[in-house]
Protein backbone atom coordinates (compact mmCIF):
# COMPACT_ATOMS: atom_id res chain seq x y z
CA UNK A 1 0.00 0.00 0.00
CA UNK A 2 2.57 2.64 0.41
CA UNK A 3 4.11 2.26 -2.92
CA UNK A 4 0.61 3.19 -4.31
CA UNK A 5 0.01 6.18 -5.32
CA UNK A 6 -3.35 8.49 -3.94
CA UNK A 7 -5.51 7.78 -6.85
CA UNK A 8 -4.51 3.95 -6.31
CA UNK A 9 -5.47 4.27 -2.55
CA UNK A 10 -8.76 6.42 -3.22
CA UNK A 11 -9.95 3.92 -5.93
CA UNK A 12 -9.11 0.75 -3.88
CA UNK A 13 -11.42 2.49 -1.45
CA UNK A 14 -14.00 3.10 -3.24
CA UNK A 15 -17.14 4.05 -1.51
CA UNK A 16 -15.26 4.54 1.65
CA UNK A 17 -14.04 7.81 0.87
CA UNK A 18 -13.30 8.84 4.68
CA UNK A 19 -10.84 5.77 5.09
CA UNK A 20 -9.31 6.47 1.55
CA UNK A 21 -8.61 10.14 2.77
CA UNK A 22 -7.32 8.76 6.06
CA UNK A 23 -4.76 6.38 4.74
CA UNK A 24 -3.49 8.97 2.11
CA UNK A 25 -3.45 11.53 5.07
CA UNK A 26 -1.97 8.96 7.50
CA UNK A 27 0.98 8.64 4.76
CA UNK A 28 1.21 11.87 4.12
CA UNK A 29 2.55 11.99 7.62
CA UNK A 30 4.61 9.16 7.51
CA UNK A 31 6.54 11.07 4.33
CA UNK A 32 6.68 14.23 6.36
CA UNK A 33 8.57 12.38 9.01
CA UNK A 34 10.69 10.48 6.64
CA UNK A 35 11.78 13.20 4.99
CA UNK A 36 12.59 14.99 8.17
CA UNK A 37 14.85 12.23 9.41
CA UNK A 38 16.89 12.11 5.98
CA UNK A 39 16.97 16.10 5.79
CA UNK A 40 18.64 16.92 9.55
CA UNK A 41 21.89 14.95 8.92
CA UNK A 42 24.12 13.21 7.08
CA UNK A 43 22.52 12.05 3.72
CA UNK A 44 23.08 7.84 4.27
CA UNK A 45 22.15 5.45 1.65
CA UNK A 46 22.14 2.58 3.71
CA UNK A 47 19.89 4.01 6.20
CA UNK A 48 16.52 2.66 5.77
CA UNK A 49 14.72 5.95 6.89
CA UNK A 50 16.65 6.99 3.45
CA UNK A 51 15.11 4.00 1.08
CA UNK A 52 11.87 4.39 2.94
CA UNK A 53 11.23 8.16 2.01
CA UNK A 54 12.51 7.07 -1.49
CA UNK A 55 10.53 4.51 -2.31
CA UNK A 56 7.34 6.39 -0.72
CA UNK A 57 7.69 9.33 -2.16
CA UNK A 58 8.60 7.74 -5.75
CA UNK A 59 7.44 4.18 -5.22
CA UNK A 60 3.90 4.79 -6.82
CA UNK A 61 4.13 7.80 -9.57
CA UNK A 62 2.26 6.78 -12.82
CA UNK A 63 5.21 8.67 -14.71
CA UNK A 64 9.15 8.78 -14.44
CA UNK A 65 10.19 11.78 -11.95
CA UNK A 66 13.88 12.31 -11.75
CA UNK A 67 15.83 14.23 -8.38
CA UNK A 68 18.66 15.57 -7.44
CA UNK A 69 19.63 15.14 -3.68
CA UNK A 70 22.57 17.73 -2.94
CA UNK A 71 25.12 17.31 -0.31
CA UNK A 72 27.52 19.98 0.96
CA UNK A 73 31.37 18.49 1.53
CA UNK A 74 30.43 16.45 4.69
CA UNK A 75 27.47 14.95 3.26
CA UNK A 76 25.17 16.65 4.99
CA UNK A 77 21.75 17.83 3.12
CA UNK A 78 21.58 21.04 1.57
CA UNK A 79 18.57 20.13 -0.52
CA UNK A 80 16.34 17.68 -2.60
CA UNK A 81 14.48 18.92 -6.01
CA UNK A 82 12.67 17.87 -8.83
CA UNK A 83 14.53 17.73 -11.78
CA UNK A 84 12.48 16.43 -14.87
CA UNK A 85 9.08 14.96 -15.09
CA UNK A 86 9.25 12.38 -17.81
CA UNK A 87 6.47 9.92 -19.11
CA UNK A 88 5.91 6.05 -18.15
CA UNK A 89 9.12 4.90 -19.66
CA UNK A 90 11.79 8.16 -20.06
CA UNK A 91 12.64 10.27 -18.08
CA UNK A 92 14.96 13.26 -19.35
CA UNK A 93 17.83 13.80 -17.40
CA UNK A 94 18.79 17.71 -17.48
CA UNK A 95 22.49 17.91 -17.22
CA UNK A 96 22.40 21.82 -17.11
CA UNK A 97 19.95 22.26 -14.67
CA UNK A 98 21.74 19.73 -12.32
CA UNK A 99 25.01 21.61 -12.34
CA UNK A 100 23.62 24.85 -12.37
CA UNK A 101 21.98 23.61 -9.17
CA UNK A 102 25.26 22.55 -7.65
CA UNK A 103 26.94 25.72 -8.36
CA UNK A 104 24.23 27.51 -6.85
CA UNK A 105 23.93 25.89 -3.99
CA UNK A 106 27.85 24.98 -3.22
CA UNK A 107 26.70 21.69 -3.39
CA UNK A 108 30.41 19.41 -3.38
CA UNK A 109 27.95 16.19 -4.44
CA UNK A 110 24.69 14.78 -5.61
CA UNK A 111 22.73 12.30 -5.51
CA UNK A 112 20.23 10.93 -8.44
CA UNK A 113 16.90 9.55 -8.07
CA UNK A 114 14.65 8.68 -10.37
CA UNK A 115 11.58 5.98 -10.69
CA UNK A 116 10.55 3.51 -12.27
CA UNK A 117 6.32 3.46 -13.17
CA UNK A 118 6.70 -1.05 -14.67
CA UNK A 119 8.36 -1.87 -11.43
CA UNK A 120 11.23 -3.29 -12.69
CA UNK A 121 14.39 -1.61 -10.78
CA UNK A 122 16.90 -2.50 -13.29
CA UNK A 123 19.00 0.64 -14.96
CA UNK A 124 17.77 0.80 -18.34
CA UNK A 125 20.67 1.22 -20.98
CA UNK A 126 19.55 4.70 -21.25
CA UNK A 127 19.65 5.21 -17.55
CA UNK A 128 23.38 3.60 -17.26
CA UNK A 129 24.14 6.16 -20.60
CA UNK A 130 22.89 9.38 -18.87
CA UNK A 131 24.28 8.92 -15.58
CA UNK A 132 27.72 8.33 -16.68
CA UNK A 133 27.66 11.32 -18.93
CA UNK A 134 26.00 13.56 -15.91
CA UNK A 135 28.91 12.36 -13.76
CA UNK A 136 31.74 12.90 -16.72
CA UNK A 137 31.03 16.77 -17.26
CA UNK A 138 30.02 16.98 -12.57
CA UNK A 139 33.73 15.62 -12.55
CA UNK A 140 35.01 18.02 -14.63
CA UNK A 141 33.72 21.01 -12.40
CA UNK A 142 34.68 18.58 -9.10
CA UNK A 143 31.30 18.16 -8.28
CA UNK A 144 31.04 14.60 -7.25
CA UNK A 145 27.89 12.45 -8.54
CA UNK A 146 27.59 9.96 -5.30
CA UNK A 147 25.40 7.48 -6.89
CA UNK A 148 21.96 7.28 -8.45
CA UNK A 149 19.04 5.03 -7.14
CA UNK A 150 16.06 3.42 -9.57
CA UNK A 151 13.11 3.13 -7.56
CA UNK A 152 10.46 0.73 -8.61
CA UNK A 153 7.43 0.46 -5.63
CA UNK A 154 9.27 -0.41 -2.91
CA UNK A 155 12.47 -1.52 -4.00
CA UNK A 156 15.76 0.94 -4.03
CA UNK A 157 18.46 0.27 -6.48
CA UNK A 158 21.61 1.57 -6.38
CA UNK A 159 23.54 1.91 -9.69
CA UNK A 160 26.94 2.35 -7.83
CA UNK A 161 26.21 -0.67 -6.27
CA UNK A 162 25.59 -2.52 -9.42
CA UNK A 163 29.46 -0.87 -10.68
CA UNK A 164 27.41 1.36 -13.52
CA UNK A 165 28.32 4.35 -11.67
Amino acid sequence: MLAASDRQILEACGHLNEVGSMIVGARALVLASLQEAVTRTKVDPDDANFTNYLSLKLGGRPHEELHAIFVDHAGGFIAEELISIGGTGRVDAKVSVIIRRSIELAASGFYLVHNHPSKCPNPSPDDVRATRQISSVARALEIDLIDHFVIAGRRVVSMRGLDLL
